[in-house]
């Protein structure tokens, strides 16, 4: 057997060379580095996912999936996004049922108009089902202040989801705000050592 032989001999017949041992796993800090060396991912992203590896809240799995061009959620409010999406949610519900409320409140109003008529001319025919239609407009009348109070209701409650989705937003801007002057804090105090 030579020495520069990739195959290895056993009774007269040559063998392949046993196969090499298989690469450990990246450090998932050096393959961000190859991407961005690379030209994959642009100087924010880097900066981006470099930040969350070091707080531990990406590994080697998401550095891979960036490879593979998927992004990965890398800032440390979730929570906050989480909750934004949850009020615009019920915002958009409560513009619906307001906007049923008013449909309702509408078609309730052209009832009680054509009630009204009607009691009206019944009053000039008969004077029959008068009784009958006083009350059918007094109900109609009631269902639609109780629509009217529900509807005052909602939209105060929008109105305070409103400012509750702005002060998260504002929030978020802040904890994106901190986390960039620390980044910007890190490069600083890397670059003076």
């Amino acid at each position: 057997m030579g020495c520069g032989s990739s195959k290895r001999r056993h009774h007269g017949i040559a063998l392949p060379a046993e196969p090499a041992p298989r690469p450990q796993a990246a450090d998932p800090a050096a393959r961000l580095a190859a991407l961005y060396a690379a030209g994959q991912i642009d100087r924010d992203t880097y900066l981006d996912y470099k930040d969350g590896l070091e707080r531990g809240v990406l590994d080697a799995a998401a550095i891979e999936r960036l490879a593979r061009g998927e992004r990965v959620e890398t800032r440390s409010e979730p929570g906050l996004a989480a909750e934004l999406r949850a009020l615009a949610d019920e915002v958009v519900a409560l513009r619906n049922r307001i906007s049923g409320l008013a449909g309702e409140g509408a078609r309730l109003q052209a009832r009680l108009d054509k009630l009204e008529s009607r009691a009206e001319e019944a009053l000039d025919e008969q004077g029959m089902d008068a009784h009958e239609l006083f009350t059918e407009k007094q109900e109609i009348q009631e269902r639609l202040e109780a629509i009217r109070r529900e509807r005052e209701r909602l939209e105060e409650l929008l109105e305070r989801l409103e400012a509750a989705r702005s002060e998260l937003e504002a929030r978020k801007a802040e904890a994106r705000i901190a986390q960039t002057l620390e980044r910007l804090e890190k490069g600083k105090q890397g670059g003076a050592s």
